[in-house]
Protein backbone atom coordinates (compact mmCIF):
# COMPACT_ATOMS: atom_id res chain seq x y z
CA UNK A 1 0.00 0.00 0.00
CA UNK A 2 1.27 3.20 -0.90
CA UNK A 3 1.67 6.27 1.60
CA UNK A 4 -0.29 9.24 1.52
CA UNK A 5 0.52 12.74 2.30
CA UNK A 6 -1.65 12.41 5.30
CA UNK A 7 0.35 9.03 6.78
CA UNK A 8 3.75 11.25 5.74
CA UNK A 9 2.25 13.93 7.90
CA UNK A 10 1.40 11.93 10.98
CA UNK A 11 4.94 9.94 10.67
CA UNK A 12 6.78 13.38 11.12
CA UNK A 13 4.58 14.65 13.51
CA UNK A 14 5.19 12.22 15.66
CA UNK A 15 9.11 12.39 15.31
CA UNK A 16 8.45 16.32 15.93
CA UNK A 17 9.31 17.30 12.53
CA UNK A 18 7.35 19.68 10.60
CA UNK A 19 7.36 19.99 6.51
CA UNK A 20 5.48 22.28 4.46
CA UNK A 21 3.52 20.26 2.01
CA UNK A 22 5.11 20.97 -0.62
CA UNK A 23 8.48 19.72 0.50
CA UNK A 24 6.14 16.88 1.91
CA UNK A 25 4.45 16.08 -1.35
CA UNK A 26 8.39 15.66 -3.24
CA UNK A 27 9.33 12.92 -0.41
CA UNK A 28 5.68 10.99 -1.15
CA UNK A 29 6.75 11.11 -5.01
CA UNK A 30 10.12 10.12 -4.50
CA UNK A 31 9.59 7.19 -1.97
CA UNK A 32 6.37 6.14 -4.61
CA UNK A 33 8.67 6.06 -7.54
CA UNK A 34 11.48 4.00 -5.14
CA UNK A 35 8.50 1.35 -4.04
CA UNK A 36 7.55 1.32 -7.89
CA UNK A 37 10.86 0.39 -9.25
CA UNK A 38 11.25 -2.07 -6.15
CA UNK A 39 9.28 -4.72 -8.09
CA UNK A 40 11.17 -8.14 -8.15
CA UNK A 41 10.27 -11.27 -8.32
CA UNK A 42 12.62 -14.71 -8.16
CA UNK A 43 12.41 -18.21 -8.00
CA UNK A 44 14.15 -21.61 -8.71
CA UNK A 45 12.77 -24.30 -10.95
CA UNK A 46 14.25 -27.97 -11.30
CA UNK A 47 15.21 -28.94 -14.52
CA UNK A 48 14.93 -32.23 -15.98
CA UNK A 49 17.49 -34.52 -17.57
CA UNK A 50 17.28 -33.48 -21.84
CA UNK A 51 16.03 -29.88 -21.88
CA UNK A 52 17.56 -27.48 -23.94
CA UNK A 53 14.62 -24.83 -22.56
CA UNK A 54 12.19 -24.20 -19.77
CA UNK A 55 9.18 -21.97 -19.73
CA UNK A 56 8.16 -20.33 -16.33
CA UNK A 57 4.85 -19.64 -16.22
CA UNK A 58 1.59 -19.16 -14.16
CA UNK A 59 3.52 -16.28 -11.79
CA UNK A 60 0.96 -13.72 -11.37
CA UNK A 61 3.33 -10.53 -11.25
CA UNK A 62 1.66 -7.25 -10.24
CA UNK A 63 4.30 -5.95 -12.84
CA UNK A 64 5.63 -6.65 -15.64
CA UNK A 65 9.26 -7.33 -15.79
CA UNK A 66 11.78 -5.74 -17.99
CA UNK A 67 14.87 -7.07 -17.09
CA UNK A 68 15.78 -10.45 -16.39
CA UNK A 69 18.87 -12.94 -14.52
CA UNK A 70 19.20 -16.20 -14.53
CA UNK A 71 21.93 -18.55 -13.92
CA UNK A 72 21.59 -22.69 -13.84
CA UNK A 73 22.71 -24.33 -10.30
CA UNK A 74 24.47 -27.55 -11.07
CA UNK A 75 25.17 -30.43 -8.94
CA UNK A 76 28.82 -31.39 -7.52
CA UNK A 77 30.97 -31.87 -10.03
CA UNK A 78 27.85 -31.41 -12.91
CA UNK A 79 28.02 -29.47 -16.52
CA UNK A 80 28.66 -26.18 -16.71
CA UNK A 81 25.50 -24.67 -18.81
CA UNK A 82 24.77 -21.38 -19.19
CA UNK A 83 20.52 -19.81 -19.40
CA UNK A 84 19.53 -17.05 -21.63
CA UNK A 85 16.25 -15.31 -20.77
CA UNK A 86 14.55 -14.67 -24.17
CA UNK A 87 13.45 -10.56 -23.77
CA UNK A 88 10.06 -10.83 -25.51
CA UNK A 89 9.13 -13.40 -23.62
CA UNK A 90 8.97 -11.23 -20.22
CA UNK A 91 5.50 -10.80 -19.21
CA UNK A 92 3.63 -10.31 -15.89
CA UNK A 93 2.75 -14.10 -16.24
CA UNK A 94 6.54 -15.60 -17.07
CA UNK A 95 9.28 -16.40 -19.18
CA UNK A 96 11.17 -18.50 -21.13
CA UNK A 97 14.87 -19.41 -20.98
CA UNK A 98 17.15 -21.17 -23.27
CA UNK A 99 20.44 -23.13 -22.32
CA UNK A 100 23.93 -23.54 -23.99
CA UNK A 101 22.97 -27.12 -23.59
CA UNK A 102 20.94 -29.61 -22.66
CA UNK A 103 20.46 -30.71 -19.39
CA UNK A 104 22.38 -33.86 -18.72
CA UNK A 105 20.73 -35.18 -15.58
CA UNK A 106 18.93 -34.41 -12.25
CA UNK A 107 20.25 -32.27 -10.12
CA UNK A 108 20.31 -29.05 -12.05
CA UNK A 109 17.87 -25.88 -11.69
CA UNK A 110 17.37 -22.46 -12.73
CA UNK A 111 17.50 -19.66 -10.20
CA UNK A 112 16.22 -16.18 -11.28
CA UNK A 113 15.65 -12.79 -10.45
CA UNK A 114 13.15 -10.76 -12.41
CA UNK A 115 12.72 -6.68 -12.13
Amino acid sequence: MEPTLCDLRKHFNRQGWHWPDDEAKLVLSILNALQQSLNTAHGVVPLIANQNFVGVHDLNLPFTPKMAIGTILQPPGGDQLYACIITNTLTADGFVATFNGTVPASGYSLSYILY
